[in-house]
């Protein structure tokens, strides 16, 4: 009975974390268009933020994200297993052997890396091109902010068109998100932008090298930890819940019918 209060408690804590980044983050966006329009209104202009004129609500938007960037690169252990299972502590083996290598699975998100290569160089073309400023470019980049905590809430089109992964818990790609969020801020001359996308980076680099060196860790097939049974957040049922409230139907991942379709 104390083991079903605990799972509970971690589910509930789960859906709580991500609900309070996800508005959050969408306040941040909101406040951030408001800011940017009222700048351009009034014609005023600031070298440190493209046209975005305030410095109060751009630095808490910086500390947060560090801060953020700063929780997920160390290991602790109250974070979602999805992207804990890249340390050694998370790894549960179940002595079963997984017959999908790591360029495979690294392969399986290509289609991914390749689809924001395009999109950014669009970004930086028009920057470069002056037709978007650095205020728009930061724009977008809390934009995908958004969008990121959308897929692991209600619906990710790379896991149900593209990567067909069971859930977050398997993604291979759960911790590239900083790093396509924060992409776009390569193409301001914003040293606070280029820092966050340079930690962004070393998330990156931390993350592929566990995947490459230690494959097992990434699959429920060799790590009992990603398993549903050791879920603690189940967002997959929320997924199929709100998928079902607008008419849409469960797809089959690769051997789990979870992933969601409209």
């Amino acid at each position: 009975m104390a083991q079903v209060h605990t799972k509970s408690f971690g589910r509930a804590k789960g859906f709580a974390s991500h609900y309070v980044k996800f508005f959050l983050r969408l306040g941040m966006l909101v406040f951030g268009i408001t800011a940017y329009l009222a700048d351009n209104v009034r014609n005023e202009k600031m070298a440190a933020a493209g046209t975005l004129g305030n410095y109060v609500f751009w630095g808490f938007v910086w500390i947060w994200f560090f801060g953020e960037m700063v929780f997920r690169v160390l290991p602790f252990k109250n974070k979602s297993r999805g992207c804990q299972k890249q340390y050694k502590y998370a790894f549960q083996n179940t002595g079963e052997p997984d017959k999908i290598s790591a360029p495979k699975r690294f392969a399986d998100a290509l289609p991914v890396a390749g689809l924001w290569l395009i999109s950014n160089i669009v970004i930086g073309g028009l920057c470069f091109g002056g037709i978007i400023d650095a205020g728009i470019v930061l724009l977008i980049s809390l934009f995908y902010s958004v969008l990121d905590v959308f897929c692991v809430l209600i619906f990710c089109p790379f896991q149900t068109f593209i990567m067909k992964n069971r859930c977050c818990t398997t993604c291979r790609i759960y911790n590239w998100d900083y790093f396509l969020i924060f992409t776009p801020v390569m193409f301001t001359k914003n040293i606070f932008g280029w820092i966050l996308f340079a930690f962004s980076l070393v998330i990156l680099v931390q993350w592929e090298t566990a995947a490459w060196r230690h494959p097992e860790r990434f699959s429920e097939k060799s790590n009992m930890a990603l398993s549903c049974a050791n879920c603690e957040e189940k967002l997959c049922v929320q997924k199929k819940q709100i998928c079902e409230a607008f008419g849409g139907k469960a797809v089959q991942g690769r051997k789990h019918k979870t992933a969601v379709k409209f």
